[in-house]
């Protein structure tokens, strides 16, 4: 088996407007047309959520943009270009409470602002799919992403992992030039016998390296 399904990242929910279970609640930036003349809250303050406030504003949409940090994290020219359009960018601000009325979302903040709005684009970071990789007993990188070997084999023998799953270089000729190469190996795995197999005769020596190491280390010496 070779994985190559990427980072497997999916959006951060916002408890408060997911539990509305709104069909305007929005983790995705939603097509371009649906921003027209609307009222759009946008919920974060990293580069994606300035960038959909922009693309907003310039669809005649009225714009609130709130931001945990005292200072979004987004691009400096970014969170410029939201207020020369004409948005609101509200930081050390937190959504507290949400009520739908009349085909509209009323949020009150921690600040004790109330927004109404139209539209809700909530970008809030990614989480990644560690419990899915968990599933498989795979070992795992300290960010999540997995863990592999010189042959892009995985802590579990017979499953590779190739391109940005395993957090290395993440560009798609990279991914496909891995995905070759793991192929090549996991064929090799396949057919050829052990004696003949280059990564098992390779950690096979390393043991016995290993091993010669150690029962050197731990014989008595003579005096």
């Amino acid at each position: 088996m070779i994985l190559a399904c990427g980072l497997l990242h999916y959006p951060r929910k916002l408890p408060i407007l997911d539990a509305l279970d709104w069909k305007k609640v929005h983790y995705k930036v939603p097509r371009i047309n649906d921003y027209h003349d609307d009222h759009v809250l946008i919920v974060g303050g990293g580069d994606s959520a300035l960038d959909a406030a922009v693309m907003a504003l310039q669809r005649n949409a009225r714009v609130d943009v709130v931001v945990r940090e005292e200072t979004p994290i987004g691009k400096a020219d970014t969170v410029g270009r939201v207020k020369e359009l004409g948005g609101s960018v509200r930081t050390s601000v937190e959504v507290t409470e949400a009520v739908l009325q009349d085909g509209r979302v009323n949020t009150i903040l921690t600040d004790g602002t109330c927004l109404s709005s139209e539209m809700a684009i909530v970008q809030i970071g990614f989480l990644s799919a560690k419990e899915t990789f968990e599933r498989l007993a795979i070992r795992l990188n300290d960010d999540s992403s997995i863990a592999i070997d010189p042959y892009f084999e995985t802590s579990r023998p017979g499953i590779f992992a190739v391109g940005d799953v395993h957090g290395d270089i993440k560009l798609v000729t990279v991914a496909w030039a891995e995905g070759i190469q793991a192929a090549i190996y996991a064929f090799k795995e396949i057919t050829s016998p052990y004696w003949l197999n280059e990564k098992r005769l390779r950690d096979h020596k390393l043991v016995m390296i290993g091993e010669k190491i150690t029962s050197a280390a731990t014989k008595p010496s003579r005096s």
